[in-house]
């Protein structure tokens, strides 16, 4: 199983520089040929930033298309998991938000899929970067 990273569908949705490499995930967990997890943080995360650039019409195709995955969970965080969280970014190099994708990946044993160079900083994890 793999946690998908804000940055990887940020990067595909805004028709960025990396986009092709996000897309080839998008269409992996689409297809059904990987599981994944994605954070409520990151998924409220990806609806904002798309909407302060005026991009619903894209959010609103990736929340159809994605309600419809049957190999994408989705896992939103309880207030005490948030305090657990917030401890580990006390105790690490990443902010709240890594600390987020960080628990969520822990808690479902998976593998983080991202472009955040931050992610290095952890040893105890196992993290595929995108380049």
């Amino acid at each position: 199983m793999y946690l998908i990273d804000t940055n990887v569908f940020l990067e595909l949705f805004l028709d960025q520089e990396k986009s092709d490499k996000a897309g080839e995930i998008f269409r992996k967990i689409e297809q059904g040929e990987i599981r994944a997890v994605l954070s409520g943080f990151a998924l409220h995360s990806i609806e904002y930033i798309l909407s302060l650039k005026d991009r619903t019409d894209i959010l609103r195709e990736f929340l159809f298309a994605i309600s419809s995955f049957k190999n994408l969970s989705i896992y939103f965080t309880s207030v005490e998991e948030d305090l657990e969280i917030l401890d580990i970014m006390e105790d690490s190099p990443l902010d709240f938000d890594d600390a987020n994708q960080y628990f969520v990946a822990k808690k479902f044993g998976a593998e983080i899929i991202t472009f955040d160079k931050d992610f290095k900083k952890i040893t105890d994890l196992s993290v595929t970067f995108l380049s």
